[in-house]
């Protein structure tokens, strides 16, 4: 998939669709120095798109800079946004800065925009797991599930809310006892 939305970018860099996906797959691929690249090349080309800009925040979290996520999701969300993605990289930002009140919010206001996301009950799922809320953790990763039987993080958040839960499997550790 890489190399066809590598030509896609070439040809139209204005593309934001093909931005995006290119841009997620260097991050799915752990290509963090190409994703950086791709978006700062994306945010200078078109510094009022609100995509280029949650998809900045996205990386910049995940290379751990954390200023330049804060800086970049400023820019990604607007009050009156209708973009679920931007607000659930919102909260993860806003997570990783120990504003636990503000992300919360961040997903509700994900959640309301479209209450069948199954990657904001995800979200949710994870928040809750850092509260150390696993009950309820697991009860949004079914959600997810509900939602989209495919999802990963559905089909994984209850072992990793809770790994003992019913239906988890043990860890290795476990089994040896």
């Amino acid at each position: 998939a890489l190399a066809p939305l590598q030509k896609a970018v070439e040809r139209n860099g204005s593309h934001g669709p093909s931005r995006h996906l290119l841009t997620r797959t260097y991050l799915a691929l752990g290509q963090l120095p190409e994703a950086l690249k791709q978006v700062e090349s994306w945010t200078a080309d078109n510094p009022t798109s609100e995509d280029a800009w949650t998809d900045a925040a996205f990386v910049y979290l995940h290379s751990g800079k954390l200023k330049e996520a804060e800086a970049a999701i400023a820019k990604g969300v607007k009050p009156d946004s209708d973009d679920v993605l931007a607000f659930r990289v919102k909260a993860q930002v806003l997570f990783a800065r120990g504003d636990a009140r503000n992300a919360f919010a961040s997903l509700e206001r994900a959640n309301k925009l479209n209450p069948k996301d199954a990657e904001t009950f995800c979200e949710i799922g994870n928040a809750f797991v850092r509260q150390g809320n696993t009950d309820t953790a697991i009860k949004a990763y079914e959600a997810a599930r509900r939602e989209n039987a495919k999802v990963l993080c559905g089909l994984v958040g209850p072992h990793h809310a809770k790994p003992t839960a019913k239906g988890a499997r043990p860890t290795p550790k476990e089994e040896l006892l």
